[in-house]
């Protein structure tokens, strides 16, 4: 099974990428959360975000560090 892309849209890889706002801990639990989609699986911690259209999942990552999210929308789910 091949591995589905992700499109990055306006600034969402530069901001995952920023330290100011995901911190090194974060910035991995992401990816891996974003892995799971890519392999067509559930992410562990999310809901759905229909405000910003049908499909769309936001991703809730909580560490000891703070909570951060991650919003994607697509149509592999």
């Amino acid at each position: 099974m091949s591995e589905k892309p992700i499109d990055w849209r306006g600034s969402s890889l530069k901001d995952i990428k920023d330290d100011n706002i995901f911190t090194p801990k974060a910035r991995k639990e992401a990816g891996h959360q974003l892995s799971l989609i890519q392999a067509e699986l559930e992410p562990d911690d999310w809901k759905p975000f229909d405000i910003v259209g049908s499909g769309t999942k936001e991703i809730r990552i909580n560490l000891d560090d703070g909570w951060f999210r991650v919003i994607v929308c697509g149509k592999i789910f």
